[in-house]
């Protein structure tokens, strides 16, 4: 089931809002996934990667910037920051962060270094050293394809087109602690909205980008009093690909998003934050 509202003249945007709407067949419901194909909004570019001011130890679960919280920069991709502290408010900290810059999809900025250097940034900055890759994710797991799409993008040249955009907007979104034992493990659930083109797993290209809902769940550890990625899952791209029925209760923040055109709304992220229930919390913007 697909359609398409056209929304001109809406007060601080310019050009036209396409909405699209993908059904998802599982066994129980049907979730409803907006895609909002976005034209000549310079004002909702992306916002710039968070300052690194903002420790875990400052802010409670509540008042986490997407973006912020990193103690340094990668010594392998210019730009990319690293370092976030195994701590829970740490935990929202850092899977906002490595989604925005690298784990969300391959951009010009996280490409720029070159495809070694992003697994390399990947292996020894993210990833635990006992990492394990889901079984059966194939073109649903965030570090193969990112690296991939990577590959990809330096082997077409020049001749690359369109230029990749994968922006995370995580203020509209919200995270799920599910379990946190703070210097040792932490399971957390990420759900953001994301302005995509392409460029990352079996999403094909287009000229312009639009709305996804990015649902990753990841397992944490703790590595010299960071937190590392022990194992994630993109939730989202599985439910698509085998109809589990894992996205049947994010059914009313897909109607909202409908309802408003974007997931980009307050009333999106409060119905959003209605359905994920205890653990959760809402990003802040910075």
């Amino acid at each position: 089931m697909s359609g398409a509202v056209s929304r001109p003249g809406r007060e601080g945007r310019r050009g036209t809002l396409l909405v699209a709407v993908v059904a998802v067949a599982v066994v129980v419901a049907v979730v409803a996934v907006a895609a909002v194909v976005l034209r000549g909004q310079a004002s909702r570019e992306g916002r710039p990667a968070g300052s690194p001011e903002q420790t875990s130890e400052e802010v409670s679960l509540d008042e986490v910037v997407p973006g912020s919280g990193s103690l340094r920069e990668s010594e392998h991709v210019p730009g990319v920051r690293v370092g976030y502290e195994a701590t829970c408010p740490g935990a929202g900290q850092a899977v906002a962060g490595w989604t925005e810059q690298v784990l969300g999809g391959v951009t010009t900025q996280n490409a720029a270094a070159g495809a070694g250097a992003l697994e390399a940034l990947l292996e020894e900055e993210v990833l635990s050293p006992t990492w394990e890759r889901v079984p059966g994710a194939g073109d649903s797991d965030p570090v193969r394809t990112v690296v991939a799409a990577a590959e990809t993008y330096e082997e077409e040249g020049e001749a690359a087109e369109p230029e990749p955009v994968n922006r995370l907007r995580a203020e509209w979104g919200a995270w799920r602690l599910l379990a946190c034992e703070e210097g040792s493990s932490a399971e957390v659930e990420l759900y953001a909205p994301l302005e995509t083109n392409g460029w990352r797993g079996a999403t094909p290209r287009s000229r312009e980008p639009a709305e996804q809902l990015l649902f990753y769940r990841f397992a944490l550890v703790a590595a010299g009093g960071e937190w590392r990625v022990e194992s994630l899952t993109d939730v989202a791209a599985e439910e698509t690909s085998d109809h589990g029925g894992q996205l049947d209760f994010l059914e009313p923040y897909g109607d909202r998003a409908f309802q408003d055109g974007t997931f980009l709304t307050a009333g999106a992220q409060d119905s959003l934050m209605g359905v994920l229930g205890t653990g959760a919390h809402r990003y802040v913007a910075g």
